[in-house]
């Protein structure tokens, strides 16, 4: 499934895989990934769709996102970075 970084801030990154079908979201700092698909990965594209129309600026959407989604964390994975 190709991987395309669509956010890359200070302390976070989100790759989309397969056009949206999956996204894992990444925290820089504590090595930490969270891959979300099916209607997980519908639901967090609402959510950043929504603060970017809230004009938010990518930190504060995926600051607030890894609040939402940090329990489901694991460690990074060897997909590429």
């Amino acid at each position: 499934m190709n991987k395309v970084r669509i956010y890359n801030t200070l302390h976070h990154t989100v790759d989309s895989y397969g056009n949206g079908e999956a996204y894992c979201l990444s925290h820089k700092g504590e090595g930490l990934d969270v891959f979300l698909q099916g209607d997980d990965a519908t639901q967090f594209r609402a959510e950043l769709d929504a603060g970017e129309a809230a004009g938010w600026p990518a930190s504060k959407i995926l600051n607030e996102l890894w609040r939402e989604y940090s329990d489901a964390a694991k460690p990074k994975s060897n997909r590429e970075s």
